[in-house]
């Protein structure tokens, strides 16, 4: 009598009726039965007959056979099987919304762009298995960044088809998360190594080096089309109508590791902007185009081409026009939330936990609604050095069309340091 086994020998025996029937009627043959009719309702009652440990189950329309100190380990093994068929279609149908699910890398990471490169029914998944699958656990936790990275990761990491051969596969661009674009970004930021880059690659924690390289001459390739068609070097994070200052200085990088095999010492110009409440208007953001460049062009001549410049003996001022100052309400409402604090100050006598004498923990809670936190940029460097009046000269006009472009109609303010002071003025 033939039986199939689930799994191995050890595993528990279980016979199907319909598979007995066959074989029975084979060696019936054999002994010279002739024509034997075999009746498998029949059969079943011999068999549970004659071997008192057998038990007869009704699945469907078939018909199974098992002793009775099986029933238990069948049980358990049945109750894996369904599990896995449960944990099997899940991951089908996640994978499905995965690879239908599309997004590209545009020019920046904005915050809550992580949601948006991922399936929501993915998001949910990971949170579910972090946290908890009741309704409880998602409204105390919520979405934490740790959910965000590993659905991200995932989504990073699916592939349609997987190439065989390839020691590291090819990730799609239609499914290139922020937080892999923003490690490769990070680490070649800092540390600017292939190799560390490459092996975060390789675990598929990050883009690869070539990517990196790309995106980078892609946003740089990006950033001198809009200083070509705009005339004017100015980077976009700096909004229009709002009052415009700028700061030009040395800056020096003298590495002192063995390593190190270059230094620079050239010329840093800042602007700096001052928001208000009323203006929250963006520049248009940058879009990175479908080239392959890995190599950023040169900015444009205009502003790297330094013009020769000397001092005259009684040089003429150049026309101002009219000054663009705030609201003087504005200046007075600050200057009397200031004033009051100088008066408590001044009559405070007992000084306990509760009070806000120091002028960090004033600045930090008159924070008036009307200032918000200011807007720094700093221009592509300049490889001359400030000490120069042709340097001078021309970082005042690069200042004074920058200016013209982001706040017409207002008088430019140029910061320097003592010895460049004197050469501007």
């Amino acid at each position: 009598m033939d039986s199939k086994v689930t799994n191995t020998e050890a595993a528990p025996v279980v016979f199907r009726l319909a598979d007995l029937a066959s074989p029975y009627k084979l060696r019936l043959e054999q002994l010279g039965v002739d024509s034997p009719n075999v009746h498998s309702t029949r059969l079943k009652e011999q068999l549970l007959a004659r071997i008192p440990e057998l038990e007869s189950h009704k699945k469907g329309r078939y018909v199974l056979l098992a002793f009775k100190a099986d029933i238990g380990p069948v049980l358990h093994e049945a109750s894996q099987y369904s599990n896995a068929l449960h944990l099997s279609k899940a991951a089908n149908i996640l994978r499905k919304e995965m690879l239908q699910h599309k997004t590209k890398f545009s020019s920046e990471l904005k915050d809550g762009f992580g949601e948006e490169a991922i399936p929501p029914a993915l998001l949910q998944f990971v949170c579910s298995i972090e946290h908890g699958v009741d309704i409880k656990s998602h409204l105390m936790h919520g979405i934490a960044k740790s959910d965000l990275a590993i659905a991200q990761l995932l989504q990073f990491n699916c592939y349609s088809k997987r190439r065989e051969g390839l020691t590291t596969q090819i990730h799609s661009k239609d499914r290139e998360t922020p937080f892999a674009v923003y490690v490769g970004l990070k680490m070649y930021a800092k540390t600017r190594k292939r190799e560390l880059i490459d092996k975060f690659h390789e675990h598929g924690l990050s883009i690869s080096y070539d990517r990196v390289l790309e995106i980078s001459g892609k946003l740089g390739e990006t950033v001198i089309k809009q200083y070509d068609e705009e005339d004017v070097v100015c980077p976009t994070v700096l909004r229009k109508g709002l009052f415009t200052t700028a700061a030009v200085d040395n800056i020096d990088h003298n590495p002192t590791a063995t390593t190190a095999s270059t230094s620079f010492h050239d010329k840093s110009i800042s602007m700096f902007q001052r928001p208000s409440k009323e203006n929250r208007e963006q520049r248009v953001s940058l879009k990175i185009t479908d080239s392959r460049t890995r190599k950023v062009p040169e900015f444009p001549e205009h502003y790297t081409n330094i013009a020769p410049a000397y001092f005259k003996k009684n040089p003429t001022p150049a026309s101002v026009d009219e000054v663009s100052l705030p609201e003087s309400s504005l200046f007075q409402r600050i200057l009397r939330a200031e004033f009051e604090w100088l008066e408590k100050v001044q009559d405070t006598t007992d000084v306990d936990d509760e009070s806000n004498i120091t002028w960090s923990a004033h600045a930090n809670q008159n924070r008036t609604s009307e200032c918000e936190t200011s807007i720094t940029s700093l221009l592509p460097l300049l490889r001359d050095q400030a000490h120069s009046v042709a340097t001078i000269k021309h970082a005042m006009k690069k200042v004074r069309e920058a200016v013209a472009f982001l706040n017409p109609g207002q008088t430019p303010v140029l910061e320097a340091d003592q010895p460049l002071y004197v050469m501007a003025k």
